[in-house]
């Protein structure tokens, strides 16, 4: 309904037969009260026999312009949003409102091969994903068909004018198969909105399946996507058509992150780890790696090495070298961060290829004894460690003989 307007008249001329000057206000407001969408008409007089020219100003209140009774229908898809590739059993919904104007009060929503005057309807239809908007719908070059899966059962929200009304999702017939759209029908009936302000919410179940192949938002940080939903109603012989779009839904990658060791090292030498995303969408960002040990089987507490590097995109990420310094069974854990497009991904303590047992070094000693000497003058040996890591300890000499080629116990002369 419209409020009623003040119009000015100022300095208006009016020629009017004085038999006609009474009725006046009175016929203005009656011309308003049949004028429609709120249009108001100004009144119109015939000029009579005698006239009379009037100047004045005030004022003519109009009344209310009748309401103009229509059938509308307002629908709104939501999905949620991040969502990640691999994600199952996610929560979306359709909410379709009846918006009448009065007279028209209650709403049913039309199924596909429903007679007139629904005939021709597609039905509740929704299209999980699109990558390029024209004009208010989807425009063909932005179908991407393969990015969410709808479960085939939905069911009305409680508390909704369709509460627990069983809904079946089929593939749409047609032409629309290829965009991957999908048409939403009760098993049973038609959902009835019995007045102005109800509303039917379908509660459906998403997985999602993969990255889109079509950015709706590339200047945008992530792959964005979005949904339309479309139904008709029928309010008596009046038709409604509604066509509702979803904010824009973030599709993150998921990752996966393998690693392999370097393996067979020796105290003293040095040890790698390298690590592959694989499923990632151009990823950016670093690779953390940590190695534990020795002797820390569950790869708890402060490491014995840590390293953050730049990821390859295109090939395996590789820490910087660490040298162990004492021998025993080392483990590597890598992660990777995540950025804008891709989730954070992550491997474990104890994960295949991916511990080192580190060995104690395999030093050889090489000696050498003084010349000869005549009795009663001193001999020396010298000992050299050769493949050695930071030795320490001692050396013992032993001196066997005369003429004990066995270096028999029994023949030992000196050790120290």
């Amino acid at each position: 309904m419209h409020r009623p307007r003040a119009h000015n008249l100022a300095g208006l001329v009016l020629d009017v037969p004085l038999s006609q000057l009474s009725a006046l206000h009175a016929r203005a407001r009656s011309h308003s009260m049949h004028s429609k969408r709120g249009e108001f008409a100004a009144p119109r007089f015939a000029a009579g026999a005698l006239a009379l020219t009037l100047a004045f100003v005030g004022c003519v209140l109009l009344a209310p312009a009748a309401a103009h009774a229509d059938a509308r229908l307002v629908i709104l898809p939501s999905f949620p949003s991040p969502v990640t590739v691999g994600a199952k059993n996610l929560p979306a919904s359709i909410v379709v409102t009846n918006n009448n104007t009065t007279p028209e009060v209650s709403l049913k929503l039309c199924n596909v091969a429903n007679p007139a005057p629904c005939a021709g309807s597609k039905g509740i239809t929704l299209l999980p994903s699109c990558g390029w908007q024209g004009f208010g719908a989807c425009d063909a070059t932005g179908y991407d068909p393969n990015v969410f899966s709808i479960h085939p059962n939905a069911v009305g929200a409680a508390g909704s004018a369709c509460e627990n009304m069983d809904f079946t999702v089929t593939v749409a017939a047609g032409d629309d198969a290829a965009s991957g759209k999908v048409t939403i029908t009760p098993t049973v009936g038609n959902v009835q909105l019995p007045t102005n302000g109800s509303f039917c919410q379908i509660n459906l179940t998403v997985d999602v399946l993969a990255l889109p192949t079509k950015d709706r938002m590339p200047l945008t940080p992530g792959l964005q996507t979005v949904q339309f939903a479309d139904a008709d109603g029928v309010s008596g012989i009046r038709r409604a058509s509604a066509h509702g779009e979803s904010d824009d839904v973030t599709v993150m990658a998921a990752p996966k992150i393998t690693t392999n060791a370097s393996q067979g090292a020796k105290v003293g030498e040095p040890v790698t780890d390298s690590a592959t995303l694989h499923e990632a969408y151009s990823p950016t960002g670093d690779v953390t790696f940590k190695l534990y040990g020795p002797a820390n089987a569950t790869c708890s507490g402060t490491p014995a090495f840590t390293a953050t590097v730049a990821i390859n995109p295109g090939g395996p990420t590789t820490s910087p070298e660490f040298t162990p310094n004492a021998a025993g069974t080392y483990r590597w854990v890598a992660g990777y961060g995540g950025d804008a497009y891709n989730n954070s991904a992550s491997g474990a303590c104890n994960d295949a290829n991916e511990a080192v047992v580190i060995a104690k070094a395999s030093p050889s000693i090489q000696t050498t004894a003084s010349a000869g000497v005549t009795v009663g003058a001193q001999v020396t040996d010298t000992a050299v460690l050769h493949g050695a890591y930071n030795p320490t300890g001692d050396v013992t000499f032993e001196l066997y003989g005369p003429d004990d080629g066995g270096c028999l116990a029994g023949s030992r002369v000196f050790s120290k």
